[in-house]
């Protein structure tokens, strides 16, 4: 009953919800989408569980980037039953020093100039 009473479940956000939710949040579990970059420009840790019908396998090369950086934890779907998953949840929590790491991490990871260099890139071959 004490952890349901912070738990919010939402079917959809828009971006000013999105934006205030991950400011709320000190670890945030979610798909590894475009909205990885979110949860990196908002600099915090993560979970993330990778869709496995992602079209080229685009969420698992997210996830593992985003890991890799050492922003984030990659839970696969076929490993969320058992403790796995609650296990990596109470690490996060428990280490506060973890958190502050993959932050920094996260923040790292966030390139916010990046699609203003991709155009450039695009424009300087034609």
């Amino acid at each position: 009953p004490e952890l349901k009473a912070n738990y919010f479940l939402y079917p959809f956000l828009n971006d000013q919800d999105m934006a205030r939710a991950l400011k709320a949040a000190d670890i945030i579990v979610s798909r590894a989408g475009s909205s990885i970059f979110e949860i990196a420009a908002s600099g915090r840790p993560a979970i993330l569980v990778p869709l496995p019908s992602s079209a080229n396998n685009h969420q698992f090369e997210n996830a593992y980037s985003y890991a890799e950086a050492g922003a984030g934890i990659v839970v696969e779907e076929e490993n969320m039953l058992g403790t796995l998953f609650t296990t990596q949840v109470d690490k996060l929590v428990e280490h506060k020093e973890l958190r502050e790491k993959m932050s920094q991490a996260a923040l790292n990871f966030y390139k916010p100039q990046a699609a203003s260099h991709i155009a450039n890139d695009i424009l300087s071959l034609c």
